[in-house]
């Protein structure tokens, strides 16, 4: 696209770049790049970056899925879906091709009930240019509330599955969450890392959990499941910070911001060390 508004769907069909649902050889490889669109609205009910939905046959253990999401650079950009998932495989191909979705250097407002970056044997990555401000929300919008997971590993694998959401760099984030969830696995020896890392805006989560290598099933190798936090800035707001299992690494990094409790909520932290790092400041706000 070289120019102009960009409208994709009405909010019932699915938006898919890089993705199977049947058993076929090959590798499917996918890229849409609105970049240089005035602006860019999109309205699914499922929005899939790279995601094969198939786990047997021809093509489901070897081959990769991979889809990549740039949206206008310097317009505003509004995606609507009840679902947006990057990256999610049953081949562990894909844990070496990265399926991404880059916002842009404007306004991004992302209204969705679920964003997953990185499932089963996938590698996601959610990125912004610098210079740009996101809003993430539930499908209602103002006033609703997302679930952000990253790297999480249901299958009963070897594997890993990674998840990135990376925001920094941003001129302003406003993330209405009602539960984080970085780094979850569930069965035999693989693992999942979710890592989310800001310096802008503010982020609200009722609930906020990291490492919980359990939350599947059992996993055999639960030490090996990372959830992490890196804050280097803005307001972080939430009820309770928790370790999902006492075995898997939950780090959080905190090297400057403000942490403060939800409206009339107490702040709960369970077994999450919490590192200062850097020069700050660091400052807590309870009202």
């Amino acid at each position: 696209v070289s120019g102009g508004d960009v409208r994709v769907g009405t909010g019932t069909e699915d938006f898919i770049i890089g993705g199977y649902v049947t058993a076929v050889p090959g590798n499917s490889l996918g890229t849409v790049d609105f970049t240089n669109a005035t602006s860019v609205t999109i309205a699914a009910a499922r929005v899939e970056l790279g995601v094969a939905r198939v786990s047997s046959g021809v093509g489901a253990a070897a081959n990769s899925a991979t889809g990549t999401l740039l949206l206008s650079e310097a317009g505003t950009n509004t995606l609507t879906a009840n679902s947006i998932e990057l990256s999610n495989a049953a081949s562990g191909a894909n844990q070496n091709r990265e399926s991404s979705l880059i916002l842009g250097g404007a306004d991004n407002t992302i209204n969705a009930d679920t964003i997953t970056v990185g499932s089963s044997k996938g590698r996601g990555l959610l990125d912004i240019v610098d210079g740009g401000s996101v809003t993430f929300q539930g499908t209602t919008g103002a006033g609703s509330l997302a679930n952000l997971i990253a790297g999480n590993n249901p299958t009963t694998t070897g594997v890993q599955s990674n998840g990135i959401i990376d925001l920094r760099g941003a001129a302003d984030v406003s993330g209405n969450f009602n539960e984080i969830n970085l780094g979850i696995h569930g069965s035999s020896s693989g693992r999942g890392i979710g890592r989310l890392f800001f310096d802008s805006g503010t982020i609200l989560a009722n609930t906020v959990t990291l490492a919980d290598p359990n939350g599947n099933g059992t996993s055999t190798t639960p030490a090996n499941t990372i959830g992490e936090i890196g804050m280097e800035g803005g307001l972080f707001r939430f009820g309770t910070l928790q370790k999902g299992d006492t075995a898997g690494p939950a780090i959080f990094n905190w090297s400057g911001g403000t942490i403060q409790n939800l409206a009339g909520q107490d702040i709960v932290n369970i077994d999450v060390d919490i590192a200062l790092t850097g020069t700050g400041p660091q400052v807590i706000e309870i009202d």
